[in-house]
């Protein structure tokens, strides 16, 4: 009986503790979300009353080119920040974790510092050094003798997504390059050096060891980076606002654009779904396929 009555008050206090957290993720998570699924089935295309419109909206996205145009620029950009920010990350991680680097805590300030500043600063700066008359990649290439590979850098509709890819991966390789360095903390010294006396050194470590040791690491890097990349919108308005054309638009500015410059409150809405139903079902497929290996421990 006395164990009984100290399960309930625990019980309480339990709830009491959870109860703060449900209320702040159901006003700001789950209310906007429904109250966009609600918008995204009504016709609303100025500051008027909504007219329900049914899925209409949905058949009109699906139709839509330039949504999906936007959603294989997320991809793209996607493919390159996970090679850029991840696979960077952990190959700087991998090298600031062995023992014949020095000023290791100096280094690791220096690469994490781009997380700090604002991507708005970031873009802005990002965007003068993109500059095809004044801008210092192109300077240095004419200084160098490569004035032929001088370009208007963000105004190539054919290069224009792998330029905003660089600033993207510059700025937040050292985020997932610290996650990196605390999961190659936890290994045990034992492992490592009895690979060392076995042979297991530079890549061959990192392959066999580093790599499975870590592997959960990576897998909550590569989602991070994926959802990350999915609602992606500061740095491409202020770099290139989707152009030239619409080359570099991707979904999170789409949504913005249809919603409060074309005043469609409705359809921006119906997009801003298809970016929710987009990006759940890529973050699934990417935990799904990564979650398929194992490693022992």
């Amino acid at each position: 009986m006395v164990e009984g009555t100290r399960k309930k008050p625990l019980g309480k206090l339990v709830a009491i503790f959870i109860l703060p957290g449900m209320l702040v993720f159901g006003f700001s998570i789950v209310v906007p979300t429904l109250v966009a699924v609600w918008y995204s089935l009504n016709k609303w295309p100025s500051i008027i009353t909504p007219q329900w419109n049914g899925i209409a909206n949905f058949v009109d996205l699906v139709n839509d080119k330039l949504f999906w145009s936007s959603l294989w620029n997320n991809l793209k950009l996607a493919l390159y920040t996970l090679i850029g920010q991840v696979g960077i990350g952990y190959v700087l991680a991998f090298i600031l974790a062995s023992r014949l680097v020095t000023s290791r805590d100096f280094l690791r300030t220096v690469m994490f510092f781009p997380v700090l500043i604002s991507t708005v600063v970031l873009s802005f700066l990002w965007t003068l050094v993109y500059s095809n008359d004044y801008g210092m990649l192109n300077v240095v290439l004419r200084a160098v003798g490569l004035g032929g590979a001088a370009n208007a850098w963000l105004s190539d509709p054919h290069i224009v997504v792998e330029a905003l890819a660089v600033p993207l991966i510059w700025q937040w390789f050292g985020f997932y390059m610290v996650i990196f360095m605390g999961a190659l903390g936890t290994i045990p010294k034992e492992i490592m050096e009895s690979a060392e006396l076995d042979g297991a050194v530079g890549f061959k470590k990192a392959f066999f060891i580093s790599i499975p040791l870590t592997y959960d690491a990576v897998v909550v890097a590569v989602l991070l980076c994926l959802s990350g990349i999915m609602k992606m919108f500061d740095t491409v308005l202020v770099m290139t606002d989707g152009g030239p054309g619409n080359s570099s638009m991707v979904l999170a500015l789409y949504a913005y654009r249809v919603s409060f410059r074309n005043i469609n409150i409705g359809y921006g809405n119906t997009i801003a779904v298809g970016i929710v139903i987009v990006s759940l079902t890529i973050t699934f497929l990417a935990r799904f396929i990564l979650g398929g290996k194992r490693y022992a421990r």
